[in-house]
């Protein structure tokens, strides 16, 4: 399997530079990187670069915890799919045969950007904060916490969520504003905790049709930079600002991605960071976790 993005010889340059590790290219990768090319790595060429950081860090965990900063910025879209949540869904007066995210990263919402065909709601997501990956070696989980997250908080009427984006309705005289049901996300703090090895976690997943990404980063960051985890509700615990931290329902699917980012050899480090994440929640790491 191939990465999704290519790299530069720059970008493999930054990398060893910075990590004191080599990636091992073939002559034919070699020889297009002379020509000023970009090439993609395999599976087996990320996962040599991430053994040779474990031989150095000592644990995946301390991968992860070390590096948690330097890859950002990363998106998250939390899916929790249950009766419940499908009940809600219903709802909508459109795509209610869709999923939308329970949690996002970063924080998205209705009339916080330009209105236009393809999103009429001018729906965007507030500048990214952060969103920290943490092992916990004693409980055998990952935490990944950010202080602005977006949480589902049911549906609102449109003129009321665009009145809330500061933005002014486009109405007539005599007129209220829309009154279409349209999703509403608060901004919170959040941490999402999920077990080391009870996952099915797919690296670089391609778009659910029965998932909505209107609210979240587009299908194309998870695709190109990203994974999902698939595992039971009851094995991840959802903090939501001060409220207390509670088990989910149902099937959870959750997506990570790296969003836009060009920065030289930080963006081959979320690559195998990826892979590390991936190894840790599946639990197919043949080495120290």
């Amino acid at each position: 399997m191939l990465t999704r993005v290519t790299f530069t010889r720059q970008h493999i340059d930054s990398f060893e530079e910075e990590h004191g590790i080599r990636i091992r290219v073939t002559p034919e990768q070699a020889a297009e990187l002379e020509r000023g090319g970009a090439v993609a790595l395999t599976t087996d060429q990320v996962d040599a670069a991430l053994e040779d950081m474990v031989s150095l860090a000592g644990t995946l965990s301390n991968i992860v915890n070390e590096h948690a900063v330097t890859v950002q910025p990363v998106a998250m879209a939390l899916f929790v799919v249950n009766d419940r949540t499908w009940e809600l869904m219903r709802k909508r007066p459109e795509n209610s045969d869709r999923m939308l995210p329970m949690v996002t990263v970063p924080w998205y919402r209705v009339g916080a950007g330009p209105v236009s065909k393809a999103n009429p709601l001018g729906v965007a997501g507030h500048e990214s904060a952060e969103l920290l990956a943490s092992v916990n070696e004693d409980t055998s989980t990952v935490t990944l916490t950010t202080p602005l997250g977006g949480d589902f908080a049911g549906f609102t009427e449109e003129r009321i969520a665009v009145m809330r984006a500061g933005m002014r309705p486009l109405i007539t005289p005599g007129d209220t504003g829309r009154k279409d049901l349209v999703p509403h996300y608060e901004a919170q703090e959040v941490a999402v905790t999920l077990p080391v090895g009870r996952s099915a976690v797919t690296v670089y997943p391609g778009p659910d049709r029965q998932l909505d990404y209107g609210f979240c980063d587009h299908p194309r960051v998870f695709y190109e930079q990203g994974l999902e985890v698939r595992t039971g509700g009851g094995r991840v615990s959802l903090k939501v600002g001060r409220r207390r931290a509670y088990r989910l329902r149902g099937s959870v699917r959750l997506l990570l991605g790296r969003r836009a980012c060009e920065d030289g050899g930080g963006h081959l480090l979320w690559h195998v960071y990826l892979r590390a994440l991936a190894r840790l929640l599946a639990g197919d790491s043949p080495g120290p976790q």
